[in-house]
């Protein structure tokens, strides 16, 4: 079988030098991007819960590594899922359910609150917004 040879008598060459350093600097940009974009809590991540109003405050900590739902007695009734290293509001007795929407809190600085309950739930060390300063 003959072999296809190019106008000059050699071979096709399916990948030149600018390829494979293309190629490279396109690999080692995904695989940053995808370090950045997949942060994740670390294993002894907690979530810092405050309880109450004024001097009935108190605080917990739950950890991120352990699955399962956590049933807060606060001003109104608060349940609170952990899963795959994060935390959200499943379910309060407040009459709008907006902290239900805040979704997962998974990363530093991430919070949610259902005031009426008095619940604050935050990742990490990060400071809460003045308003819902502790």
């Amino acid at each position: 079988m003959k072999e296809d040879r190019g106008k000059n008598g050699r071979r096709p060459v399916f990948l030149h030098k600018r390829d494979i350093v293309i190629l490279l600097v396109a690999a080692i940009v995904a695989v940053v991007l995808w370090l950045v974009l997949t942060r994740g809590s670390d294993a002894g991540a907690v979530a810092r819960v405050t309880i109450g109003l004024g001097d009935a405050q108190r605080s917990e900590e739950i950890a991120l590594n352990a699955d399962g739902v956590h049933n807060l007695m606060a001003e109104l009734p608060v349940h609170l899922q952990v899963q795959d290293g994060a935390i959200r509001f499943v379910h309060s007795e407040c009459p709008d359910h907006l902290c239900e929407d805040f979704g997962w809190l998974r990363y530093d600085g991430d919070w949610a609150a259902c005031l009426p309950a008095g619940v604050v739930v935050r990742i990490g060390d990060t400071p809460l917004p003045q308003s819902l300063g502790e």
